[in-house]
């Protein structure tokens, strides 16, 4: 059975993340959730996203770098071609507001839907970035946690 991991959501009172079960027969839709703080491995890799939504967003990096915060990435894949693509979602503190700057990237695929194609995708990097954050979503579900990684697990 695969697991296809469809979003991933970091937020102080809880880690939830997507995906899908395969088994040849029919998808399931696992909705995780849990309220224990994520690895060190996960919050790292949603941080290095930051770089990745400055390029995307096309701001300039002296703007607020130390008080934006990736909350959540949405996958997807093309069911036609299978090309993947993603949405980020984080938030900026303002000084002038009690509230945060709130942000979606837009949707950016890995690679074009049909040869010749012409639209912007994801840089190498980027996409570097966002498996490591589906691995390590991948190892949250599987236990790997702020605290201990449940007892049998592979350790790193």
């Amino acid at each position: 059975m695969s697991k296809i991991i469809t979003k991933v959501k970091v937020k102080p009172e809880a880690v939830e993340i997507r995906y899908l079960e395969k088994d040849g027969k029919a998808d399931k839709e696992v909705i995780y959730k849990c309220p224990e703080a994520p690895h060190p491995d996960l919050d790292a890799a949603m941080s290095a996203l930051v770089r990745d939504v400055y390029d995307i967003l096309e701001l300039p990096l002296d703007w607020a770098p130390q008080r934006m915060k990736i909350t959540g990435v949405s996958f997807s894949c093309h069911e036609e071609t299978g090309v993947e693509g993603a949405v980020i979602t984080g938030v900026v503190e303002l000084r002038a507001s009690n509230a945060p700057f709130c942000f979606n990237t837009p949707h950016i695929p890995f690679d074009q839907y049909s040869d010749g194609g012409t639209a912007p995708v994801m840089s190498e990097a980027a996409i570097r970035n966002l498996e490591i954050v589906k691995h390590e979503a991948d190892r949250y579900v599987g236990g790997k946690r702020a605290q201990l990684e449940l007892a049998g697990m592979e350790k790193e």
